[in-house]
């Protein structure tokens, strides 16, 4: 009975869907991130707006504290002055919207990064590794195996053993009694 190729097998054919799973989970979550930021960036227009009024606000005081109406008398004395403070605290305040705003676009695209990818990359990394350190032990066994023929039985015998019902089905003759070739 020849030996399997240690590199291929049942568990490559799995991670390799695993390792696709994992990629295209990983595309997803920076996607999602970066149209979650695009969308909480799009708010910064209401900033823009806001500062175009306070600024409109304040230029409309500067004129009305300007006039000088002597029919009216008394009643708008000090409401240019004050439609002026208030125009400039609105273009004040939109500013500090507008850092607030872009500050938690990109804090929430982050986070949803991140809260997405910490636990599927924490379980996937580590089987992964363990997975490609099982590879190269199984390469390097079956080379020395190349060089043992007491090796290479107990490698067969393990193979077939490890084997699941369908694939000892596929098999030719009977290959749990014979010594393996070569040997």
């Amino acid at each position: 009975m020849a030996l399997a190729d240690p590199t291929r097998g049942r568990t490559r054919g799995r991670w390799w869907w695993i390792d696709i799973a994992v990629v295209l989970w990983v595309v997803a979550c920076v996607l999602l991130g970066v149209r979650l930021h695009a969308e909480v960036q799009g708010l910064t227009g209401l900033t823009v707006t806001v500062e175009r009024v306070g600024g409109q606000l304040e230029g409309l005081g500067g004129d009305l504290a300007g006039l000088d109406l002597p029919l009216i008398g008394g009643q708008l004395d000090g409401v240019g002055e004050q439609a002026r403070a208030s125009g400039a605290r609105a273009r004040r305040q939109a500013v500090v919207a507008r850092k607030s705003v872009e500050s938690l676009a990109w804090l929430l695209a982050v986070s949803v990064i991140i809260l997405a990818l910490v636990p599927v990359l924490l379980a996937y990394v580590p089987l992964r590794v363990r997975s490609w350190r099982e590879q190269a032990a199984a390469r390097r066994l079956a080379a020395r195996a190349r060089e043992d023929p007491e090796l290479r039985r107990l490698l067969a015998q393990r193979t077939i053993v490890t084997m699941s019902d369908r694939e000892l089905a596929e098999l030719d003759g009977r290959p749990w009694a014979e010594p393996p070739r070569g040997t």
